[in-house]
């Protein structure tokens, strides 16, 4: 049985497991990553990364899930952001009278 403490981080691992399917969907179903900030991915995998060293240390295996899987999800974006970025320049430019 669950116990009460522990369910806002239940709630908290199943939020931060959706959390990013919606937009990692939608940009491979686009392939639309003109908006991204490569900074800002990589900044947020940095902070994944802190909180997975962090969970280890402290052994606590709900943090330590939910930093990898979100940075795993993000890794994912930052991939497609530099595997389709040639792809929205090429569609940019050559939607563009010369």
């Amino acid at each position: 049985m669950v116990d009460l403490n522990e369910l806002p981080l239940f709630v908290a691992f199943a939020s931060s497991i959706l959390i990013n399917f919606p937009q990692l969907y939608q940009t491979w179903r686009t392939r639309d990553v003109s908006s991204f900030s490569s900074y800002t991915i990589i900044l947020r995998i940095i902070s994944h990364a802190c909180w997975f060293v962090y969970a280890m240390l402290i052994q606590e295996w709900m943090i330590l899930s939910i930093s990898g899987l979100n940075g795993v999800s993000e890794a994912i974006l930052l991939a497609m952001k530099y595997k389709w970025i040639k792809d929205d320049i090429n569609v940019r430019t050559s939607a563009c009278p010369v």
